[in-house]
């Protein structure tokens, strides 16, 4: 009598988890998040956080995509972008750059401050950032030359 029982017990369950694992579960639909574009501001200054006016520079995306620009009179480029990608790396081209001028900048503003290290020599100067460009975010990136 208990052998059958026990037998029964082992059947039992045995059904159960087949029933169980033979369940299927629903799929969760994937999350539709909105794409917004966001508009993001990146400054570059050498050490004493003089601006860099119209110096041509190339940004590139999280996906690949790169795009040209030039900074204003504030050494500032306004990169649009939508909200899912990073800035991944900028590139600041200073060849037969002839610095026309610039302003004088304060770095409270930002939200974050890079100081970054320039190859000696390079007229190419290339920067990893993984920035985001989030609602208005600003980076200033500080080069260490004059």
């Amino acid at each position: 009598m208990k052998n059958k029982k026990i037998k029964a017990f082992i059947l039992l369950t045995g059904l159960s988890i087949l029933y169980f694992v033979s369940c299927k579960t629903k799929q969760l639909p994937p999350k539709n998040t909105p794409v917004i574009e966001e508009t993001a501001f990146i400054q570059v200054t050498d050490k004493s956080q003089m601006s860099y006016k119209n110096l041509p520079c190339t940004v590139t995306f999280s996906d690949g995509t790169i795009r040209e620009y030039k900074t204003d009179d504030e050494g500032k480029i306004t990169v649009k972008a939508n909200s899912d990608l990073i800035i991944v790396k900028i590139v600041y081209d200073f060849t037969g750059y002839k610095r026309t001028g610039g302003k004088l900048l304060a770095k409270e503003d930002f939200k974050l401050a890079k100081k970054v290290k320039t190859k000696l020599n390079s007229k190419l100067q290339e920067f990893e950032l993984n920035f985001s460009p989030f609602a208005g975010a600003k980076t200033i990136l500080i080069l260490d030359i004059f």
